[in-house]
C-alpha cells in the first residue's frame, strides 16, 4: 500500500504489511512504541521492533516497523542506536506553536465507558505532530475482541495501559509548554486531576477554552459555537463524516493557533484564561476517580453543598466509602439522575453515626431542617400501615347514595369511630398490596357501587376474617375469577389473579404485622447486615440500646448486654418516631420484630435465638 502523508513534514501516517494482516497507523505505532519505552531506559532497534511486532519481525519488516517513528519528535536515539522518550524544550505561544485538544466519551456495552483523547501541535498553520490514545477511567484498559476495528488495530498494544495522568505527563513533556486548546476545558482539565489524583502526582497542564478565548478577543459575540468561531477565525471545517478525533483535534489546534496570534497582537495572556478554567473544574469532588480520603466504612449522612455552602442533596448511607465510591466511580459525562447535581456539587459534608437507624432519622432531620433542592421525596409522612372500614356517612336521603358506603382504607393510625382496624402492617406496600387482594377476592366496589348495604356489609366480613388470618376463602375466590379469565383468554387479568393469588396464600399474620403497635410498645430489632446482626431495643420508637452480633454469640448474653445499654434518648430521637417508623417500614424485607419486655423477653430470646442459628459459622 502506498505511504499517505499527514503533513508537510511528509511523516508517513500508515504502514502495512501481508504480516500484519490490516494496516497500522503510525499515531498507533507510537503509542505502543511509548509504552514499551516508558517501562525501560531504552531499547535497542530490534528490542523495540519485537515490542511492535508482538515477537521477532521478519528481516524485511523491521525498517518498516521503525521509519514512522524516527521522525517523531516523541523519540530520541542516542549515540548507541538506543531508543529513548525524547523531552521537547517548551514551546511557547509567542513561537506560535500551540496545542489542540479533542476528548469524547465512547460507550462500549451496558457499564463500560472509554475516553478518548486526541492532540494536535500547529505551528505555521501547519499540523506537525498528533498524538492520540485511549483510555479506561482509573482502570487498567482491557479492549474486547469486537471493538478491535475501532482502533486502528492497536488494541493490543493499549493492554495493561497505564492511566491518563501518567500518558498526559508524557504528552506534556512532548508538547512543552505550548498553550493546548480544547472546546470544553472544564470537563477535561476534571477528569485530568482525578486521574492524578489516583496517583499522587499533579497535572499542570495549561488548558484554554476556545469559547472563552474567541469572547474575550472579541471574535465572536454572545456564546459562540466552534463552527461560528472557525468560521471567524478562516479555518475551514470538513464534513460531519471527516470530522473523526484526530480531524477534530487538529482542528482545535488551528483555530487555537489564529486566537493565540490575536491575543499576542492585542498584548493578552492566555494563561490567564487556562487559569480561570482550572480554577472552575478543581472544585467538583464528584468528578469521576476523585475518592473522599476521610468517608468511613460506617452509617452516616452525607451532605452535598454547591456554591456558598448551599445545601444541594442529603443522603444516607450504610456504609459511606461505598456510597461515595458510587457515585464518584461514574464517567466523565454524568447519568440521568445525577444530571446537573455532579457539576453544581462543591463539597462534601459527612456524618458518621454509629447505626443504620441514626443515619436514617438523621436523614429525615437535616432535609426537614436544610431543604435541599435536590431532594424532591417527601421524608414526613407517617408510613399507612392500618386497614380500616371506616364509619358509614350519615345520608339524608331515604336510600344510602353509594359514596356513604365506606370504602377499606389504608391509613397512618386507625380512629376510634372505624367499624374494624386491622394492623400494623410491617410496609405500606404490603397495607396495600392486602387491601387490593381484598377488594378484588370479595368484589367489594360491586354492592357498594349499587348502594346495598346488607351485601356490601357481607362482603367486608369476609375481607375482615381474610386480613386476620384466613386466606383458603380469598384463595378460592380469586382461583374461580382465574378460570374464568383463561377462559376468556384475558391474559392481563390472568396474570393480575395470579399474582394476587400469591399474595393470598404467602400471607402470615405472624410476619407480615407487627406483634404490638410499635408507637406504644418495646420492640427487639434484629437486621441482617453482610457480617452479622444489628440488634436495636426500641421503646415507642425510640432507640434505647444498640448492640451487634457475630456468628458464635450467645443470645442471651447479647439480649442481657442489650439490656444493661439502655441510654435516655437524644434530642433529635425524641421527635423522630415518625421517621423511626418510616425505617422499619423501608427495610422491612431485612428486619426481625419481636415484642421486648425486660421482665419477660422469652418471645425476644426466642427471635434471637432463630437469626443467630442462620448466620454460617464463619464469615
Amino acid at each position: 500500500m502506498q505511504p499517505r502523508f499527514a503533513d508537510s513534514r511528509t511523516r508517513p501516517e500508515h504502514t502495512s504489511s501481508s504480516e500484519l494482516g490490516q494496516p497500522i497507523s503510525a499515531a498507533a505505532l507510537a503509542s505502543r512504541a511509548a509504552l514499551a519505552l516508558a517501562d525501560s531506559a531504552g531499547l535497542d532497534e530490534r528490542a523495540l521492533a519485537r515490542r511492535l511486532f508482538g515477537g521477532d519481525p521478519p528481516p524485511g519488516l523491521l525498517e518498516r516497523l521503525l521509519e514512522p517513528l524516527r521522525c517523531n519528535p516523541r523519540f530520541h536515539v542516542d549515540t548507541n542506536r538506543r531508543w529513548h522518550l525524547a523531552t521537547v524544550p517548551g514551546a511557547r505561544a509567542s513561537e506560535g506553536v500551540v496545542g489542540g485538544v479533542a476528548a469524547a466519551t465512547i460507550r462500549v456495552g451496558e457499564r463500560t465507558h472509554l475516553l478518548g483523547v486526541a492532540v494536535a501541535q500547529a505551528a505555521a498553520g501547519e499540523v506537525e505532530t498528533t498524538w492520540h490514545s485511549l483510555f479506561r477511567p482509573r482502570q487498567r484498559l482491557r479492549i474486547a475482541a469486537a471493538i478491535r476495528e475501532m482502533l486502528d488495530g492497536d488494541a493490543g498494544a493499549l493492554d495493561g495501559a497505564p492511566g491518563l495522568e501518567s500518558r498526559w505527563r508524557e504528552l506534556q513533556a512532548a508538547l512543552g509548554a505550548a498553550p493546548l486548546f480544547c472546546v470544553e476545558p472544564e470537563a477535561l482539565q476534571a477528569a485530568i486531576a482525578s486521574e492524578a489524583a489516583q496517583t499522587g502526582h499533579g497535572a499542570d497542564v495549561m488548558l484554554v477554552g476556545v469559547e472563552r478565548a474567541a469572547v474575550r478577543l472579541g471574535v465572536v459575540p454572545g456564546k459562540p459555537s466552534f463552527t461560528a468561531i472557525a468560521a471567524a477565525v478562516g479555518v475551514p471545517l470538513p464534513h460531519a463524516a471527516g470530522r473523526g478525533l484526530d480531524t477534530r483535534a487538529c482542528l482545535v489546534a488551528r483555530v487555537g493557533r489564529a486566537l493565540a496570534e490575536r491575543a499576542l497582537a492585542a498584548g493578552l495572556s492566555l494563561e490567564d484564561l487556562a487559569q480561570e478554567a482550572r480554577a472552575r473544574a478543581a472544585p467538583r469532588p464528584l468528578a469521576m476517580g476523585h475518592r473522599v480520603a476521610e468517608a468511613p466504612d460506617a452509617p452516616g449522612v452525607y451532605v452535598f453543598r454547591g456554591d456558598q455552602d448551599a445545601p444541594l442533596y442529603v443522603g444516607k448511607a450504610r456504609s459511606l466509602a461505598d456510597r461515595l465510591t458510587a457515585y464518584t466511580g461514574r464517567p466523565l459525562a454524568a447519568s440521568r439522575r445525577m444530571d446537573g447535581l455532579g457539576e453544581a456539587v462543591r463539597s462534601i459534608d459527612l456524618q458518621p453515626c454509629e447505626t443504620e437507624l441514626e443515619a436514617s432519622i438523621r436523614e429525615a432531620y437535616e432535609i426537614e431542617r436544610q431543604s435541599p433542592r435536590y431532594n424532591t421525596q417527601r421524608t414526613g409522612s407517617t408510613p399507612r400501615l392500618w386497614i380500616t372500614l371506616p364509619p358509614q356517612r350519615v345520608s339524608r336521603a331515604r336510600r344510602p347514595r353509594p359514596l356513604s358506603l365506606p370504602r377499606l382504607a389504608v391509613v397512618p393510625e386507625p380512629s376510634p369511630d372505624d367499624a374494624w382496624a386491622v394492623g400494623p402492617f410491617r410496609s405500606s406496600d404490603l397495607a396495600w398490596k392486602l387491601r387490593a387482594v381484598a377488594l378484588c377476592a370479595f368484589e367489594l366496589d360491586s354492592p357498594r357501587a349499587a348502594g346495598d348495604v346488607e351485601a356490601y356489609r357481607a362482603a367486608t366480613v369476609r375481607a375482615y376474617r381474610f386480613l386476620e388470618g384466613s386466606t383458603p376463602d380469598a384463595v378460592q375466590a380469586l382461583s374461580e375469577k382465574l378460570d374464568v379469565a383463561i377462559q376468556n383468554r384475558s391474559a392481563r387479568l390472568a396474570a393480575r389473579l395470579r399474582s394476587s393469588i400469591r399474595i393470598a396464600r404467602s400471607y402470615d399474620v405472624t410476619t407480615a404485622r407487627f406483634p404490638v403497635d410499635p408507637r406504644s410498645s418495646s420492640l427487639l430489632v434484629v437486621v441482617r447486615i453482610p457480617n452479622g446482626r444489628d440488634l436495636y431495643w426500641l421503646d415507642r420508637l425510640c432507640v434505647r440500646a444498640f448492640t451487634r452480633a457475630s456468628a458464635g454469640d450467645d443470645p442471651i448474653v447479647l439480649l442481657s448486654d442489650l439490656l444493661q445499654r439502655q441510654r435516655p434518648p437524644g434530642p433529635v430521637e425524641d421527635a423522630s418516631a415518625t421517621w423511626a417508623l418510616r425505617w422499619l417500614s423501608s427495610a422491612a424485607h431485612r428486619i426481625s420484630v419481636a415484642a421486648l419486655d425486660p421482665d419477660h423477653p422469652s418471645a425476644a430470646l426466642d427471635l434471637l435465638a432463630v437469626s443467630m442459628q442462620a448466620l454460617p459459622a464463619h464469615w
